[in-house]
């Protein structure tokens, strides 16, 4: 009888092949997620400064990898990758209003949901033709808001810059930064691209 655990066996040609792209794959993905944290470090380094506290992080589509729960073959595969699609909240107060900044980072910004587990080999736009990006929404509202009016509206207007709004939950002030991840090459390009534009809202928008 062969020995199944043979290690001098090798496995078939494109099998082995195959197990070196995810080997690659794996590599590259630990690279991605070490900037994505020190990326959110920077940010969240600005955000205190702003007096704005750290409230939580979330995937945006999928769970969490379960801990201490009972193997479930039958989770998305997605639930391995949490850092795909990031949400992460800071609140705070400025005067008797409540503040609150949310960061969105995805490496992929297409999702599409069939009802059932997405399958990215499915998705209708190619991993050449989509996109990683970066959004930043700081927003500034009545004491006690919940903020979901809000960022729908935001969200609905695709907008881009400030913002000053009256809605049915309140009066809000908002700024909100839209780049690509590929522009944040280093803490500069994060302080141009992102940081100051929020920095200099904060500033002129006062108390």
């Amino acid at each position: 009888m062969s020995d199944p655990f043979d290690n001098q066996k090798a496995p078939p040609a494109p099998l082995a092949a195959a197990f070196v792209d995810v080997r690659r794959a794996f590599r590259l993905l630990w690279a991605y997620h070490r900037r994505q944290l020190d990326m959110l470090g920077e940010i969240d380094q600005s955000f205190r400064r702003l007096g704005l506290h750290y409230e939580s992080w979330r995937p945006t589509e999928f769970s969490r990898p379960a801990r201490g729960a009972p193997f479930a073959p039958g989770k998305w595969a997605w639930d391995m990758l949490p850092g795909m699609r990031v949400e992460v909240v800071w609140r705070g107060k400025r005067g008797p209003r409540d503040v609150r900044a949310v960061v969105w980072m995805y490496a992929d910004e297409t999702w599409e949901f069939p009802g059932h587990e997405p399958d990215p080999a499915r998705f209708s736009v190619s991993a050449e033709h989509a996109r990683s990006v970066l959004w930043v929404e700081l927003v500034e509202g009545p004491r006690g808001s919940d903020f979901a009016e809000i960022t729908e509206w935001l969200e609905d207007q695709d907008t881009r810059g400030e913002e000053e709004v009256t809605l049915d939950s309140g009066h809000y002030r908002a700024v909100t930064v839209r780049c690509e991840l590929e522009e944040l090459g280093d803490q500069a390009a994060l302080w141009d691209r992102v940081l100051r534009p929020v920095t200099t809202w904060w500033g002129d928008a006062g108390p």
